[in-house]
């Protein structure tokens, strides 16, 4: 006789902290994720572009709310020893 029985696992959601910005000067944001350089944005006129961590371009937006969330959906995740080195 073989009792066949299933394994009930709970697992977490993770949920990562969103992006804090920080206007360092006029037409400038300044990202901040987990405690590493997440990016930047430059507004000129009234366009917004957008730089990854590395200085990687990521685009131009029309709203800094639109250029907010791209850099925040293409944010590369930095290992453990990279965060919270001295």
């Amino acid at each position: 006789m073989t009792i066949a029985t299933t394994e009930l696992v709970q697992t977490e959601s993770v949920q990562t902290n969103p992006v804090r910005w920080r206007m360092a000067e006029a037409g400038l944001w300044v990202g901040n994720h987990d405690g590493c350089f997440a990016g930047t944005i430059d507004q000129h006129g009234t366009h917004y572009y957008v730089r990854n961590q590395f200085g990687e371009y990521l685009g131009e937006y029309a709203e800094l709310s639109a250029a907010e969330r791209a850099l925040e959906a293409q944010l590369i995740p930095m290992p453990l020893s990279r965060q919270h080195a001295a």
